[in-house]
């Protein structure tokens, strides 16, 4: 009759079976004996066990699971908390209860509700983090406590096989001869090694090549001149199928002082991440993006800027249509004659607008330069101001005008709202009866003629005066202005 022990361990493995593990397998070295099992276990990914398998026997007691098997490696092992005989030393394979020496707590040792599972899995993590405070193996305790990491510079050969993140740990020997140029001496020991040959005599190809006849699994090429390192080529078509590397001077003689196999080293061939373009074009990349950016900011402000100093020196649609505009005809051939901005004489029925400084350009012309360039006349630089929307919307109220027969050099006078330009007789130095000439002048900024500095109009022609209160033209004189007639000339002649 089956033990109860049988009973759980045959379910144990069905379980194992039925559900599959990762990382490890187990069976039965004999099918007559359920209490011992073979392991096979997968090396822990990014370890020195990377990519090996390695064997071990499981040995349950009769009265399991009330104390706890024992594990044993058939595979050579190097780690502190396995003996070299191959036993294991983990607490979880130690017997239940208080520890005698007071290092493991009873939690940490066997409990029987432990599985195969659960052990084999704290091994596989054990392989992963060795303790070196509690070792079974004091020498291979000692190489973990001064274990150390070394990068040294090197330059990949442009044959072979290519470096790559899953090559396997190795030890390094010295290739003998260490040259390298004929046949070598084979590993001195079982495993992955890597042969340490000088550059020399022969070329790069027949030194790699021997080292490759002599089942190393890497070539390590030693630059004995200097430490100065270079992708090593090659002028014929041969079959090398291991990597090869090249060191300088002072990197060869710091492995075959402190890294050889015999101090209990490993190395490993990993790829050289500053061959790889990606490291030089992103970061190219980026600064380039940022300095495109940059600009495209500081244009864009700049821009910004400009429009907002040119909106302000500009003239406002309103402003303009308040500007008086007149049709060219025979009375004006003495006052206007041809456009400063075009060039062009002015012909009868042409549209000319005329500034508060008295100069009149064509309207398709002066339009144009005040709404886009600056609200200023092109010629005298007089600046059109925005008080004269103020003044135009203060004038308001009835005119009163008296006068004189002609014939007496009669004046012609009426009530104006303040600001408002009116032309006044004006004798000549002989004592003769003068043309009139400008009473005032239009300030956009003041009604204070006193504070005008704009040009005048000659006295050769009849000269045009602007009214805020919007006073029609008298019998007889030219109206300047619009549709609506806000504007209104008054001149008198005399004999």
């Amino acid at each position: 009759m089956a033990s109860a022990s049988s009973l759980l361990l045959r379910k144990q493995l069905n379980d194992l079976n039925k559900n599959g593990t990762e990382g490890f397998s187990a069976g039965l070295i004999d099918d007559d004996n359920i209490f011992r099992w073979q392991v096979l276990i997968m090396g822990p990914a990014e370890t020195i066990y990377d990519g090996g398998c390695f064997k071990a026997v499981l040995e349950f007691p009769q009265d399991y699971p009330n104390r706890p098997p024992k594990m044993q490696f058939i595979t050579d092992m190097w780690h502190p908390n396995i003996s070299p005989t191959g036993n294991v030393c983990i607490s979880i394979l130690h017997e239940p209860g208080e520890d005698r020496f007071g290092y493991e707590r009873p939690e940490e040792r066997w409990l029987p509700v432990h599985t195969v599972e659960t052990i084999i899995m704290s091994v596989i993590s054990m392989l992963a983090e060795p303790n070196p405070d509690s070792p079974a193996n004091v020498d291979a305790a000692r190489s973990l406590s001064k274990n150390v990491t070394i990068e040294l510079e090197d330059a990949d050969a442009s044959f072979g096989a290519e470096i790559t993140d899953d090559l396997p740990w190795g030890n390094i020997s010295e290739s003998i001869p260490k040259l390298a140029c004929l046949d070598i001496a084979p590993p001195p020991l079982k495993g992955v090694f890597f042969a340490l040959a000088d550059r020399g005599i022969c070329n790069f190809v027949d030194k790699v090549l021997s080292i490759q006849k002599a089942n190393y699994l890497g070539a390590i090429i030693v630059n004995t001149e200097s430490d100065y390192v270079f992708p090593m080529g090659s002028g014929k078509n041969v079959n090398i199928t291991i990597p090869a590397i090249m060191v300088g001077h002072t990197s060869g003689l710091n492995i075959r002082q402190h890294y050889l196999y015999d101090k209990q080293f490993l190395a490993q061939m990993t790829p050289n991440p500053g061959t790889s373009i990606e490291n030089y074009l992103v970061p190219l990349l980026i600064t380039l993006s940022l300095a495109f950016l940059g600009i495209i900011i500081f244009l864009g402000v700049r821009v910004l800027r400009n429009c907002l100093r040119q909106s302000k020196n500009r003239l406002s649609r309103d402003i303009l249509n308040k500007l008086p505009e007149i049709r060219f005809s025979e009375d004006y051939q003495n006052l206007y004659d041809t456009c400063a901005i075009c060039l062009e004489d002015y012909a009868i029925g042409d549209k000319l607008r005329v500034l508060p400084c008295h100069h009149a350009y064509h309207s398709k012309c002066v339009d144009r330069w005040l709404l886009r360039r600056q609200r200023s006349c092109p010629v005298c630089k007089y600046r059109i101001h925005r008080a004269h929307d103020e003044q135009d919307s203060d004038a308001d109220g009835p005119q009163q005008t008296t006068g004189e027969g002609s014939s007496g050099g009669g004046t012609a006078t009426a009530e104006q709202p303040e600001g408002a330009l009116v032309a006044t007789p004006s004798r000549s130095r002989g004592g003769g009866q003068g043309r009139p000439e400008l009473a005032a002048s239009l300030d956009y900024e003041t009604a204070d003629a006193e504070n005008d500095t704009a040009p005048l109009l000659s006295n050769s022609a009849p000269v045009a005066s602007w009214l805020s209160g919007g006073q029609l033209p008298q019998q007889g004189g030219t109206w300047l202005g619009y549709g609506e007639r806000d504007f209104s000339t008054f001149y008198s002649c005399f004999c």
